[in-house]
């Protein structure tokens, strides 16, 4: 299979993380063997009779290493137009954020560089930085787009362990957080907040998928 284009390429990292996004865009076309990695290939809805061509890999491993990899090959691959990291942003619930939220990150925070001293805590040198404005200021007025995005989740495959009530969406946090694939997809589609500088294309191009 040649090299195909991507609009949007997607990293996981736990395997349920993984199954849950394949599960979330089930329109499947097979496998892609680039250079570095293999990827699972989907196609998602652009609206106007339109679809995002999307890239799915999950990480061997957990890490800020394996992270950075990742992203390295699947860009060296595919070169996708936006790039996201999706998950279950593991953490303990606050009076903000409890399970079953969504939260969409503001800002990347790289926590790599550490300072430990005999019976004191660690202290971090955090680096890291913003996503694109365009798609921040997209997060930022996103409570206003409720109408144009509805609910969201309802063609979500069940889970059966999340919680009952409907999902929240929380304000943007400069925190280290992971953006949900599906309604990150939304917001980029129907906000506008970022269009693919490809052009979409449609079931019956000659550039659609095989």
């Amino acid at each position: 299979m040649s090299r195909p284009i991507i609009d949007v390429g997607i990293l996981t990292i736990r395997e349920d993380e993984f199954r849950a996004v394949l599960q979330a865009f089930p329109d499947a076309h097979g496998i892609y063997k680039g250079r570095h990695r293999e990827y699972a290939l989907r196609t998602a809805d652009a609206g106007h009779d339109a679809r995002y061509r999307l890239a799915i890999l999950r990480e061997v491993e957990q890490g800020n290493g394996e992270a950075q990899e990742a992203a390295r090959d699947l860009i060296d691959d595919l070169q996708p137009s936006l790039l996201m990291v999706v998950g279950i942003a593991g953490g303990l619930p606050s009076d903000d954020i409890s399970l079953g939220d969504v939260v969409l990150a503001t800002r990347v925070l790289d926590f790599s560089l550490e300072a430990r001293k005999f019976q004191e805590s660690p202290t971090y040198n955090v680096g890291g930085g913003p996503i694109a404005k365009s798609i921040a200021a997209g997060v930022a007025n996103l409570g206003a787009r409720e109408a144009e995005l509805g609910k969201w989740w309802k063609d979500l495959p069940a889970n059966v362990t999340a919680s009952a009530r409907q999902p929240a969406v929380a304000q943007p946090q400069d925190t280290e957080m992971w953006p949900t694939g599906r309604l990150a997809l939304l917001l980029a589609t129907q906000c506008g907040a970022w269009k693919s500088t490809r052009k979409r294309f449609r079931p019956n191009d000659p550039a659609a998928m095989p």
